[in-house]
């Protein structure tokens, strides 16, 4: 390996002649790379300049040809007219004397008998007979190719005869054609075998076409000491392709000249890296023989027993660098003997240090372990949050009931609401995920985060809520027990007047005014039942009913209270019988339609339907009204609870149909349909599945 210069002298001088040798390099790759694509260029260029001159000279061949078939023709043509024999047979011998001196040979004149005779029928022949003249390419195993030419010799009936003659592709004439190409040629037939040659016929050329195509380009083929590049080309007489020929060029004077001029440059190129490993061994060999041996002390230092440096006696870079070692050595030697007293000190002291450590850290690994226990341990879910309000810390309740993964913002938890917005602790109450928790807040000053403790109390609001609304409940049951056992009394009294003064009446018209006041009578006493049976005074008579029948007679008393209000009856086919309280049913639908009667303000149209589910039946109520705010329907069934201006609603109609279909074990449920207004479902379970665990819901 060749080892870096030492001295500004030596580095500028090497590096002159690196940068020579890199030079040459570069013009040497430079050279070669344009005498190798100068001289691909000039032996395909001279290749397709062989190839157009071979296409022309074919092509004038058989131009050629076929005007010497035509004369042919045309003497034939005189002969048979029946003029002067002994004329005609001597222009006859004429033109066949000066058609044999270009390699001419008549092949024969007469009719398809004729040339049925004579064997196979060239295809020059055979297109002859239909009346094209035509020249081609005849190529057979025993005889050498000939190019055909074919006339035909017309009559008043047709053509009757056809005149043909050819020229063999001898060596001498494909010698000639050589010559005008600039080099030789070779014709191979259409599976490859060569048919014809101006070289002689060395084995190499006989399968030349079936080892190489002409797609691979230019190629250089060696024989008898001479170098021919040689392509293959398609074999094309008129427009057949016959085969494919092959157009060799010598290019051995071309091919030595390069390589002299290549064996030249490398010359250059070995003068010049001989002249740079000279200069190298005398400047910079000798320069780094001290280098190495300064070097390998350098490397065998050992700080803890310095030794001196070699002794140099050079004035370069080498010298002063030897110098300035001998003196670090001196001032490291009155260090070390610093340094190790300052040591054994410090070890003193972090032998102290150390041990109080390792107290201090075993004295919060213990306070870490307890608060950890008392923090998991907690059923309420706490949360430590760092001055970005992202959660650092949180206990099992925390992660268990919230799934935290440290360093998420606690708003995406809980919210803006849930932050220390002062410098003093807050308390409030949070809703997430259908749960209520009681949310506590307080900021840690030396952080500058925050400490969040949440407490479930979803099921104490609960509780305060069934036990509110059971109160509510209990004070409207004694209310309405008490108004209902009076009113009972009033009515106990109206019956048996009714039926003395019916047995005391006999006018028809007065018997009907008597009917009327008992039928209302009966009516008025269906209500109190219903109000006893609200106020669990009395639980009415439950029986199997036909829902259809009954809500129509509830319909009955409804219409004529409806006013502008269109009511739209849709009684199901299938609905099962239901066992319920008649009077109940019939409470919930007038309770039902007066309210969407109000809250339609007497225009609109109230829908009211029964449908069938498995195992129950149901009742929908729907009107075109202003609908019900998502934000009351969680208290529309509560006592004296009315959205009504004082004095006309007293608030008991939902809750008295609350408490009907909860006797009925049904269900309950109010939606906004999407088209506006709102929709009461009621289910009630079929007769024979009473007693089964049903759900009073509100939507």
């Amino acid at each position: 390996m060749i080892r870096s210069p030492t001295t500004l002298r030596s580095r500028f001088l090497v590096g002159v002649a690196g940068i020579l040798a890199g030079m040459a390099v570069l013009g040497l790759a430079s050279t070669l790379a344009g005498l190798f694509l100068a001289y691909r260029s000039e032996v395909s260029t001279g290749l397709l300049r062989a190839q157009h001159r071979f296409e022309d000279a074919v092509d004038e061949m058989g131009d050629t040809l076929m005007n010497r078939t035509r004369i042919l023709a045309g003497i034939s043509r005189i002969g048979g007219l029946g003029g002067e024999s002994q004329v005609v047979r001597q222009v006859q011998v004429y033109t066949l004397q000066w058609l044999q001196q270009d390699h001419l040979r008549v092949l024969g004149v007469g009719n398809e008998e004729y040339w049925r005779r004579r064997g196979p029928v060239p295809d020059p022949v055979r297109l002859a007979f239909s009346g094209v003249p035509s020249v081609g390419l005849v190529i057979s195993e025993t005889d050498p190719p000939r190019m055909v030419a074919a006339t035909p010799w017309e009559t008043e009936t047709g053509i009757s005869q056809v005149v043909a003659a050819a020229v063999d592709l001898r060596q001498e004439v494909l010698a000639e054609l050589g010559q005008r190409v600039g080099g030789e040629v070779a014709l191979y037939g259409p599976s490859g075998d060569l048919v014809g040659s101006s070289l002689d016929r060395p084995a190499a050329l006989t399968s030349l076409a079936r080892s190489y195509g002409a797609a691979r380009g230019a190629q250089t083929l060696s024989r008898r000491g001479d170098v021919y590049a040689f392509q293959l080309f398609p074999l094309r007489v008129g427009h057949r392709v016959y085969g494919s020929y092959a157009v060799f060029l010598s290019v051995g004077e071309m091919r030595d000249l390069t390589v002299r001029l290549a064996l030249g440059q490398l010359g250059v190129v070995a003068v010049g890296f001989g002249v740079f490993l000279l200069l190298h061994r005398r400047l910079v060999v000798a320069a780094t023989e001290d280098l190495g041996a300064l070097t390998a002390w350098a490397r065998s230092f050992d700080p803890a027993a310095p030794t001196p440096p070699p002794a140099l006696s050079r004035k370069d870079e080498i010298g002063l660098l030897a110098g300035a070692y001998a003196r670090l050595v001196d001032d490291l030697e009155g260090a070390l003997e610093e340094v190790e007293a300052k040591n054994r000190e410090l070890g003193r002291a972090n032998a102290s240090l150390e041990t109080r450590v390792r107290a201090k850290t075993r004295e919060l690994d213990e306070q870490r372990r307890l608060l950890e226990t008392v923090l998991s341990a907690m059923p309420q879910a706490v949360f430590l949050l760092d001055r970005d309000r992202a959660v650092v810390y949180a206990n099992r309740a925390a992660r268990d009931r919230f799934g935290s993964s440290g360093r998420q913002p606690i708003e995406e938890l809980w919210g803006e609401d849930v932050v220390c917005a002062g410098p003093g602790r807050s308390l409030r109450e949070v809703r997430r995920g259908g749960r209520y928790y009681l949310v506590s807040c307080a900021p840690v000053s030396t952080t500058g985060g925050a400490v969040v403790v949440a407490q479930d109390v979803t099921e104490r609001r609960d509780l305060e809520e069934q036990l509110q609304r059971s109160q509510r409940l209990e004070s409207v049951g004694r209310l309405a027990a008490g108004v209902a056992h009076d009113f009972n009394n009033i009515l106990g009294a109206i019956g048996p007047c009714v039926e003395v003064l019916r047995s005391k009446v006999g006018e028809p018209r007065l018997r009907t005014y008597l009917d009327t006041i008992a039928s209302a009578a009966g009516r008025a006493g269906e209500i109190v039942r219903q109000l006893l049976a609200f106020s669990r005074s009395d639980d009415g008579e439950s029986r199997p009913l036909d829902l259809n029948d009954t809500v129509e007679e509830a319909l009955a008393l409804l219409r004529p209270g409806l006013g502008g209000v269109e009511l739209d009856w849709r009684p199901a086919a299938g609905v099962g019988p239901v066992r319920a309280d008649p009077t109940g049913i019939h409470q919930i639908v007038l309770n039902l339609g007066i309210n969407a009667v109000d809250a339609m303000g007497g225009k609109g149209v109230l829908t009211v339907e029964t449908f069938a589910e498995p195992g129950r039946a149901g009742l929908a109520v729907q009107d075109t009204g202003p609908g019900i705010p998502p934000e009351l329907t969680s208290r529309i069934f509560d006592p004296f609870f009315t959205t009504k201006e004082p004095g006309k609603g007293t608030g008991l109609g939902l809750s008295v149909v609350h408490g009907v279909v909860e006797r009925c074990s049904g269900e309950i449920r109010v939606t906004r349909p999407p088209e506006g207004g709102a929709r009461f479902e009621v289910r009630f379970p079929l007769d024979g599945t009473v007693g089964e665990e049903t759900v009073i819901g509100r939507a």
